[in-house]
């Protein structure tokens, strides 16, 4: 900050060094574990593992939604990005009241928003839509990223 200037002998050093270097090497207690998609580089916690729950599907809400010329959704944008462990193809399940509206597939990744257009033939009701406030839940396994639709 002050650049050239050192400290004169009455100002002492700043201490918090220590704190510094720790801050910065420690991963963010923020981030939510998502299962394939996490980076390998967290261990996990030895004396912990068989007393906390298994942690639930990252889940997030659907920020915006661009339409296509045809009034339709063209792009969901999410609000979990590349610092939640979101990688390209990564699925979401859309869901409202609950109920599953249908699955979008990650195009592009940015640090904190994910940008997706919907998986062909997984909208559970051809008159509705994604829409913005929607719940997005990350498809936890290959086997759940395109789940039964009634039609």
């Amino acid at each position: 900050l002050l650049d050239g200037l050192a400290p004169t002998p009455s100002t002492p050093a700043p201490a918090p060094a220590p704190e510094a270097s720790s801050a910065t090497s420690a991963p963010t207690p923020a981030a939510t574990p998502v299962s394939a998609a996490a980076p390998a580089t967290t261990p996990a916690t030895g004396g912990d593992a068989g007393k906390n729950p298994a942690p639930k599907p990252l889940s997030t809400k659907v920020y915006a939604v661009d339409l296509g010329s045809d009034g339709r959704m063209a792009r969901a944008i999410l609000g979990v990005g590349t610092k939640h462990g979101i990688i390209v193809g990564n699925r979401f399940h859309i869901r409202r009241n609950n109920l599953l509206v249908a699955t979008v597939s990650v195009m592009l990744v940015k640090d904190a928003l994910s940008y997706c257009q919907m998986v062909p033939g997984t909208l559970a009701d051809p008159r509705d839509d994604v829409k913005e406030g929607d719940q997005a839940v990350l498809a936890a396994a290959a086997s759940e990223s395109t789940p039964d639709v009634k039609k």
